[in-house]
């Protein structure tokens, strides 16, 4: 599925098995790892991430350090087994192209007649 896909993204999801798999395109994540507390948590940023762990029972840790940040890059596949143990894979990363929709040839005016680089006129 990774290979056909562009332009900005992340996918989280939980199989039946429940794995977390986490899919990053080029959209930031952040991912921490509570190892005591056997808990894996993430957002789209730090400052997400860290504002949602200050009134939970997370806090203590963080304030004492008991975490640790899991790296995840473009391109990149994770899977978080129920045991904790991750598995990565890459993939190649398609960056989007973004066009305005004008661009795009079937949405231009087809009454329209080019006089020119800034001058149009309506048949």
């Amino acid at each position: 599925m990774t290979g056909k896909l562009s332009g900005s993204f992340i996918f989280s999801i939980l199989d039946d098995k429940n794995n977390i798999w986490l899919i990053r395109g080029d959209n930031p994540l952040s991912i921490l790892h509570f190892p005591e507390k056997r808990m894996y948590v993430y957002a789209s940023t730090d400052e997400i991430l860290y504002k949602s762990i200050v009134d939970s029972v997370l806090f203590d840790d963080l304030k004492r350090g008991k975490y640790q940040q899991i790296p995840i890059t473009t391109g990149t596949i994770m899977k978080i087994k129920p045991s904790g143990e991750i598995q990565r894979e890459n993939f190649i990363f398609r960056e989007h192209i973004s066009l305005a929709w004008w661009e795009f040839s079937y949405f231009k005016d087809p009454y329209a007649v080019d006089h020119g680089s800034d001058c149009r006129a309506i048949r």
